[in-house]
């Protein structure tokens, strides 16, 4: 039996927007308001299965990102090799969701990876209807007049509208990054195993080189 394959997550965006809590609810089950500011980046690791039927696993290893300007240049160098990048916004407050096309564009330009893939999270769904002041429906407008909804797979299943302290849809969520990050992970060792050049050695039919001169048989 081979052996799990190990993804990397990131999760960038503004700072407050509750990356760092919702890392913690899905590794550890617990949610808090109290997080201070990440400097840096950090991981943390968990198992995850994929599928209806739970017959494929992942090892998903979730970089925490700070989202603070003065760290940007730093955060940068952790965007390498990513599988799977959780870019996400506060539905109360509109310049975090705003930000997501700079987000999103400094990612793609330095990740330097063939095909990762792109979930975008409006967090903070359990505040007052009220204050809920960006919907998914604005989402999917932003990303398509900025180009950026090409990145992402499907559009109806990889934007999330939910609340970190919600367990289920924190498992839900991390449940769709597996499997998007199974699937490019095995794409793109097929496409490895295809990337072999034919070359024809064949010798040619008029009796030459293949170059106009005598192929010098007998």
């Amino acid at each position: 039996m081979s052996s799990s394959p190990t993804l990397k997550v990131l999760l960038l965006g503004d700072p407050f927007v509750g990356k760092t809590s919702l890392r913690a609810q899905y590794i550890h089950h617990v949610f808090s308001n109290s997080y201070r500011e990440t400097v840096g980046a950090d991981f943390l690791s968990r198992r995850q299965t994929v599928g209806d039927d739970g017959d494929s696993e992942v090892f998903l290893q979730i970089w925490d990102t700070a989202g603070q300007e003065r760290f940007k240049s730093l955060v940068k160098n952790f965007y390498r090799g990513t599988d799977v990048a959780i870019f996400m916004y506060d539905v109360s407050r509109p310049s975090t969701f705003h930000n997501l096309t700079t987000w999103i564009n400094e990612f793609i330009e330095n990740v330097h990876t063939s095909n990762p893939s792109i979930v975008v999270v409006g967090n903070k769904c359990d505040k007052p209807i009220t204050d809920h002041l960006i919907s998914i429906r604005q989402c999917k407008e932003l990303l398509s007049e900025h180009y950026v909804d090409q990145y992402i797979d499907d559009l109806n299943h990889d934007i999330f509208y939910m609340s970190a302290k919600s367990f289920t849809e924190t498992e839900n969520l991390f449940k769709r990054v597996a499997a998007l990050g199974l699937q490019n992970s095995q794409n793109n060792q097929n496409n490895t195993m295809m990337t072999f050049d034919r070359v024809d050695i064949s010798e040619p039919r008029d009796g030459t080189d293949g170059r106009g001169r005598s192929s010098g048989c007998c």
